[in-house]
């Protein structure tokens, strides 16, 4: 049985795999620059601050791999 880490190398190995998957998470990181005037608000230590700056951390790394 495959894993989910096979499969991921798999497509991230063709090319236009890659270049969707990475389209996608920059949708998905522009979308969360799109909240960042209600996160203005917050502490940064609150919960959602936290998780936001987790989400974009994780999505540039992934970007720059």
């Amino acid at each position: 049985m495959t894993s989910l880490d096979d499969l991921k190398r798999k497509i991230l190995s063709n090319p236009e795999a890659k270049a969707e998957y990475d389209a996608l998470l920059k949708a998905e990181l522009e979308s969360l620059k799109a909240d960042t005037p209600e996160l203005m608000d917050l502490p940064m230590d609150s919960p959602e601050v936290k998780e936001w700056v987790e989400r974009v951390l994780v999505i540039k790394n992934k970007l720059n791999n």
